[in-house]
């Protein structure tokens, strides 16, 4: 059926509204979305706070004190390439919801994940080394900030591109368009930096060993006392057991070296890892000591000196041959390993690592 000719021009005006309506309508949305990702893009850090939670990065982080121009150093670097193209608007007027489907380019957030996961580690290694109990053995949120800025500052940094879906509303057909922010959108932002940073299996068990045993060098007496677990002797009231404590983990820190071989997971969250730990042969040193001191139990000065001068030189003679030690070994062991849900670690409860730096010389006992 044709359409009368009077009704040609009524239609044509209809199509124009029509199209003017939606026209209009994508017009805004999208105006909508450019006014907000426009802030990123051209650095506006202060405003950026509204879109991308400073604290939501880390929110396990006890946000005690903050420096905010460093936060604000971190977007700036963060978003300096930042940069977005919309690929496709979708309007629902009935229901006054819109959705802008685009493509971010960010800098590489796994990239940037896996170099602030290494420092972290690094960091609460030494944080926790060097904290008595009652503190937190956790880099607080200033902290992690800075270590994110040094990254920052320091590293050149790839871009990517990524698909995001930006969520928009309305209250009215005449009200203005308004972005939903939430998790999901932050991390749209980022690149997807703040599901990536959270990741606890970012770093591997095998690399999480080796950045642990190679901070060993930089430790001091009493950080690597409580890496290797001699806190209770380094801390004892037995001046005999701090000397031995001591002269063990000298003896430790200028002999060892490791190399890590294979890496095997178990069951979820745990792994073992096996190694080659070289160190001085505490087997040898006990088997000197032991004879020593036997010979010195047989003589009348020893009758003479009685229990505590005999306790004394106890410790005195196992220091001694300690530090007169060279032969150095090679033990092959297996390492556990844990994740607590943030990373992996050494389990706490596996003494492999101890007993082989050390054997049974950590035992009091042994110098009795």
């Amino acid at each position: 059926m044709k359409m009368p000719k009077y009704l040609v021009p009524l239609f044509l005006i209809l199509c124009v509204l029509f199209c003017s309506a939606c026209g209009s309508n994508k017009s805004q949305v999208e105006s909508a979305v450019k006014e907000e990702l426009n802030v990123l893009k051209h650095l506006d850090t202060e405003a950026s706070e509204k879109y991308i939670s400073y604290a939501g990065l880390f929110p396990d982080a006890a946000e005690d004190s903050v420096n905010m121009d460093e936060i604000h150093q971190v977007f700036s670097l963060f978003f300096k390439k930042f940069n977005y193209r919309i690929r496709k608007t979708e309007i629902d007027s009935k229901a006054n919801e819109a959705t802008v489907k685009l493509t971010l380019k960010t800098l590489d957030a796994h990239a940037l994940a896996v170099d602030y996961a290494r420092a972290f580690l690094r960091e609460s290694i030494l944080l926790e080394a060097s904290s008595d109990t009652s503190g937190s053995t956790l880099p607080s949120l200033e902290s992690r900030y800075h270590l994110l800025y040094q990254l920052l500052s320091n590293n050149k940094y790839k871009t990517v591109d990524t698909d995001c879906q930006v969520q928009l509303t309305r209250e009215g057909p005449k009200a203005d368009w308004q972005i939903r922010h939430n998790t999901a959108l932050e991390n749209d932002l980022t690149g997807g930096l703040i599901t990536e940073i959270s990741e606890p299996e970012l770093l591997t068990p095998a690399e999480t060993l080796s950045i642990s045993f190679d901070l060993l060098e930089d430790m001091n007496l009493e950080q690597m006392s409580s890496f290797l677990g001699l806190d209770d002797l380094l801390n004892s009231e037995d001046p005999g057991q701090q000397k031995i404590a001591r002269t063990l983990i000298e003896k430790a820190h200028v002999t060892f070296k490791y190399q890590l071989g294979e890496c095997r997971m178990t069951e979820a969250g745990h792994a073992e890892v096996d190694a080659v730990i070289t160190t001085f042969d505490s087997d040898a040193v006990l088997s000197e000591y032991q004879a020593a001191f036997e010979e010195y139990l047989t003589t009348s000065q020893a009758v003479v000196d009685g229990s505590d001068v005999r306790s004394a030189k106890a410790y005195d003679m196992l220091t001694e041959y300690i530090d007169a030690s060279e032969t150095i070994i090679d033990r092959n062991i297996t390492l556990k390993m844990v994740n607590n849900g943030v990373s992996w670690q050494l389990d706490p409860s596996d003494p492999a690592l101890a007993n082989a730096l050390f054997g049974t010389l950590t035992e009091p006992a042994a110098a009795e």
